[in-house]
């Protein structure tokens, strides 16, 4: 039987150049990425502008359990129009810049915690656990 491997993604917005060069390390989420890798979580950057929305898109949804999204969470998606097969598809209504709060020391360390609680859960995490 084969274990599927978690995804995880950092998603934040950006221009293309910002997109292409992402690493873990070269961005302002670099601690969260650091903590999740010491608890063996491997995060991507998945940077976002309207240019690119599909391939960013696919990023996000390739792989992941959508149900179980998210934890902390930068954007706003709204429901899209249905697939053919009647399936939802989402569209992103917004990325809120205006209302993200600036990371605490000890806010990496929570963060990489309740992804590992997640994952070997399986299962997603409501508000205030």
């Amino acid at each position: 039987m084969m274990t599927r491997v978690p995804k995880v993604a950092v998603l934040w917005r950006g221009d293309r150049e910002t997109r292409r060069t992402a690493t873990p390390q070269n961005n302002r989420f670099h601690r969260v990425f650091e903590e999740l890798s010491a608890i063996g979580i491997c995060a991507e950057p998945a940077v976002y502008d309207e240019e690119f929305a599909n391939e960013v898109r696919e990023q996000l949804l390739t792989g992941i359990d959508v149900t179980s999204l998210p934890i902390i969470w930068d954007a706003d998606f709204l429901y899209g129009p249905r697939t053919a097969s009647g399936e939802d598809t989402y569209v992103l209504c917004e990325i809120n810049v205006s209302s993200v709060f600036a990371i605490p020391d000890q806010a990496p360390a929570e963060i990489a915690r309740l992804v590992a609680t997640r994952l070997r859960n399986g299962s997603a995490l409501m508000d205030g656990e």
